[in-house]
């Protein structure tokens, strides 16, 4: 997407080219079809991992972690040099500014040095204020227990906390590790071995706990007679999926295989995920699941040949993603004509809204291109079933090395981040292991920003239906507004997120429209024909902002909607 900055501000909502209510429609068509950039923004890649324009050094980076919205990356690395004049010795924990380039060590001893040992498998929330991390070093707190534990950096305040521990207090008497983050950093899910750490544990596996910071209750989610493992949690920690191989914890569970479990915190219950059209256990094995963060969608791995909607298997192990609402499956690991990849496909990753899933894969039959031989990452667009590569060159090209698993991605699907050991994705190359994130644009539907500012009914909501071809229907929709007010529509030809009475003002201002009339139900809807003769690749970013006394400052505002045309 196309980021602006401006030189003067845009902030005077009075400055831009402005519309009355009367010709809204007409005002907005004509506009987008005269001032719409030519072409499409360029997919982009870049290396993130230097500093200072060098080269970092070392073994490299893995286990990447993206917040939604793009701006922020954490990952595990063994370079000594990220940072001037210090030379690291350990696996570490590093954050990543990918806006102001700006990095942070985040696995520090209590003295605030290295830690004494290794870490990884971080995970961010949302606005990237807390790092969750697996540690074995024994100088990260106060009390460190010996073994692999999960500890929270919250980088506002600069505190660590050691999450894996008893409710009743004291250390874990056994290792954990894979921790997964709801948005807010209130909730942690996490695997362990440890027996001692929410009262009964007696099944001697690995287990799946849940760590809530805020009450200070750890609570066991599995006790079956064999291992779970992986967690994921939603973004308000309500859900949390992973696979096990125990076969009571559900009825009937008689495959022998590891199974895709959700958990819901409402009911304490269990559902199966990867099940039948009947709803029984699968004929293969699922596992390496993942959860969006809106906790309807479920991404998982499995070469069953009987789940339910997903189609028959050719052998491989399939990215299959659940839809917890109707209960279907669909198979993201396929090419243009629908076809399974012709090899396993592992680790997939999903955008909030279940829309995009990434997967890493060593197929050979997913693009035509693909002819390095090595595992690469794919990301598949649920809505269009488009199926692209993402660990390749600007050129099209393959790395020369397997791509290490774990490609994160953003809300809009606009932004991915994977690391490679390849040399010839980016120029002058030479180090080993980078970090890079892959930008790319997606025609033709609309994708949510969020970034709304409450008002007297909460949180307007903005969108929109049409697929942006020219001669089409393009509806906007307002909901949740101050009913019988006015509300004024930003529309922009690039992405500002500029700050603006307490909110963010998504959208460039190009065009204003102003004076449209909110209805009794707090509603406001604006129809009209796409226009005719719009470039592939046209990018519109749409935000409403009205008056509003329940405001903080008395203006509210919709979610940003970012389209682009096919």
């Amino acid at each position: 997407m196309n980021h602006r900055t401006p030189s003067s501000s845009p902030l005077s909502l009075d400055t831009p080219p402005r519309c009355s209510r009367l010709l809204a429609g007409a005002c907005l068509a004509t506009a987008i079809a005269t001032a719409a950039p030519a072409a499409r923004a360029s997919d982009t890649l870049e290396r993130v991992t230097n500093w200072a324009g060098q080269q970092v050094l070392g073994s490299g980076a893995r286990h990447p972690d993206l917040t939604p919205d793009g701006r922020y990356a954490v990952y595990s690395s063994s370079d000594w040099n990220l940072f001037n004049g210090v030379t690291l010795n350990q696996q570490n924990i590093i954050f990543r500014d990918l806006q102001t380039g700006t990095s942070e060590l985040i696995s520090l001893s209590k003295w605030g040095g290295e830690a004494s040992a290794g870490s990884s498998q971080p995970a961010l929330s949302a606005d990237g204020r807390f790092v969750v991390f697996t540690s074995s070093a024994w100088d990260i707190v106060t009390g460190s227990p010996s073994g692999s534990h999960i500890y929270m950096h919250d980088r506002q305040t600069g505190v660590i906390e050691l999450v894996d521990v008893p409710t009743a207090g004291g250390s874990a008497n056994g290792s954990a590790s894979e921790p997964s983050l709801s948005d807010d950093g209130r909730y942690v899910a996490f695997e362990s071995y440890a027996t001692n750490l929410a009262g009964a544990d007696t099944n001697g596996k690995l287990d799946v706990f849940v760590r809530d910071r805020q009450l200070g209750v750890t609570t066991q989610l599995t006790q079956g007679n064999l291992e779970s493992e992986e967690p994921t949690i939603s973004a308000d920690g309500q859900r949390v999926v992973f696979h096990t191989r125990a076969n009571d914890m559900l009825a009937a569970d008689t495959n022998g295989k590891h199974d895709v479990v959700l958990w819901h915190r409402s009911s304490d219950s269990y559902e199966l995920v990867s099940r039948t059209s009947l709803g029984g256990v699968s004929n293969g094995t699922s596992w390496i699941s993942t959860i969006s963060r809106d906790g309807r969608w479920v991404a998982f791995c499995s070469d069953a040949g009987n789940l339910n909607g997903a189609g028959a298997s050719n052998g491989k192990l399939q990215v299959i993603v659940f839809d917890s609402v109707t209960g279907l499956m669909t198979t993201a690991s396929v090419d243009a004509m629908g076809n399974g990849a012709d090899h396993h496909g592992y680790d997939p990753r999903l955008s909030s809204d279940g829309r995009f899933v990434t997967f890493q894969t060593r197929a050979s039959n997913l693009i035509a291109t693909d002819t390095n031989g090595n595992e690469d990452i794919y990301v598949h667009d649920m809505l269009s079933a488009e199926t692209r590569r993402v660990s390749e060159s600007l050129a099209g090209v393959g790395g020369l090395s397997p791509v290490f698993p774990v490609a994160p991605i953003s809300t809009d699907g606009t932004r991915m981040l994977f690391a490679d050991p390849s040399n010839n994705l980016v120029v002058n190359d030479t180090n080993g292991n980078d970090l890079f994130v892959r930008s790319m644009s997606w025609p033709g539907a609309w994708s949510d920003l969020g970034q709304g500012l409450a008002g007297t009914n909460g949180v307007p909501v903005l969108t929109a239906t049409g697929d942006l071809t020219g001669g089409s229907l393009a509806t906007l929709t307002l909901s949740a507004a101050l009913p019988l007010g006015s509300t004024a529509l930003v529309l922009g030809f690039s992405q500002l997120d500029a700050s603006f009475r307490g909110g963010t003002l998504v959208p460039f201002p190009d065009i204003i429209v102003i004076g449209l009339p909110i209805d009794a139900a707090g509603t406001q809807v604006i129809v009209d024909t796409w226009p005719a003769g719009v470039p592939s690749g046209a990018e519109i970013f749409v935000q409403h902002w009205f008056a509003d006394p329940g405001a903080v400052h008395g203006l509210a505002a919709s979610n940003g909607l970012f389209g682009t045309t096919p």
